[in-house]
This record gives structure tokens, sequence and C-alpha cells, in this order.
């Protein structure tokens, strides 16, 4: 399994330009102290900490994303199990996903 590393700020801003200054998830606007880099397909499932598996995004999407990989995360029908784990409903900031 590939090791988590600390990723510098040059990184972090890259990706967060390269995404418009967005959260890839919910196009929340990011600002750049705030960012939180996230892996696309989780380490703990076989991804890597190349650049592209990884996502500028922001703390709600990061911490409800969880081990999911991006494309379970973005399927409505995953997302709908957010309301079963005794959330009441999905956070303002999720709600608008990009396609």
């Amino acid at each position: 399994m590939t090791k988590r590393i600390l990723f510098s700020d040059n990184v972090r801003s890259e990706l967060v330009t390269r995404q418009n200054e967005k959260c890839l998830y919910c196009n929340k606007p990011l600002f750049y102290g705030y960012a939180i880099i996230e892996h696309k397909i989780p380490l703990s499932r076989g991804g890597t900490n190349e650049k592209d598996n990884l996502a500028a995004t922001c703390f709600e999407c990061d911490f409800l994303k969880g081990a999911q990989t991006a494309d379970e995360f973005m399927n409505p029908k995953t997302r709908k199990r957010w309301a079963r784990t005794g959330q009441k409903k999905e956070p303002k900031s999720c709600i608008v996903l990009r396609a």
C-alpha cells in the first residue's frame, strides 16, 4: 500500500488553480489555505500519490467521501446513503454536484 504523504504548498496551489478554485465535487469556492488535498482513489483502495489521483476539495466533501472512490461518491445512489448514516440531510455544499 502506498504511504500517505504531506503535500507541498506548490502542489496544493497547483490543484486549486487547475480546478478554477472550486471543490471538485460540489463546486464550492475554495480558498488556498482551506482546500483539502484528497485522493480520488483512496490509498487504502490501491490509489497513488500521483497528481492525476489528487483533487482539491472542501472539508465537507472530503469528510463525506471517506474511503469511497470519486466515482462512487458522485453516484446519486451512493449519496442517498448519507441519510441512512444518521445525517438528517445532505450538506448544502453537496446538494448540487456537477456532472
